[in-house]
């Protein structure tokens, strides 16, 4: 009689999150990085920042690894900064980066101050382990942090 069992993965694919509550948006960059990194990661995407976290603890209970976090700063209910913030605290090595469109540059040099705070205040990360970046829509403005 045959058993039933579930076939053991022997490669782990990493994962690419993309964080947006404009599905425009998400659709958009699930297109791209597809194109480019689909043979590589999955990419995962989340309508807001609830969503993420909570996909986030399935991967890692999974023993996934996730690779990339790609926010959006303005979103309802945790702003794309906070949710980095979150990330990083749970998983460090997680590259972070964080799009903006309708942020003017204080709203951007605050979020850039809030996460490398976070990220230097972190007693595991290392400055070569983990890295941020910041962007505006335009592509004007893009800051990468340790």
């Amino acid at each position: 009689m045959p058993s039933e069992t579930t076939p053991l993965r022997t490669h782990l694919r990493e994962h690419i999150l993309c964080v947006d509550d404009e599905e425009g948006i998400l659709a958009a960059l699930r297109q791209q990085l597809s194109a480019r990194f689909g043979a590589e990661c999955d990419i995962a995407v989340a309508k807001n920042a609830r969503e993420a976290l909570d996909l986030m603890e399935d991967l890692q209970q999974d023993g996934e690894q996730l690779a990339v976090v790609i926010a959006d700063q303005i979103m309802p209910g945790m702003k794309g900064v906070e949710l980095l913030e979150e990330v990083h605290k749970r998983s460090p090595k997680t590259v972070k980066i964080l799009l903006t469109g309708q942020a003017g540059l204080d709203a951007v040099l605050w979020a850039a101050q809030a996460l490398a705070a976070t990220i230097a205040s972190s007693s595991t990360c290392r400055p070569s382990s983990s890295s941020s970046s910041l962007m505006t829509s335009g592509g004007s403005s893009r800051m990468t942090l340790p």
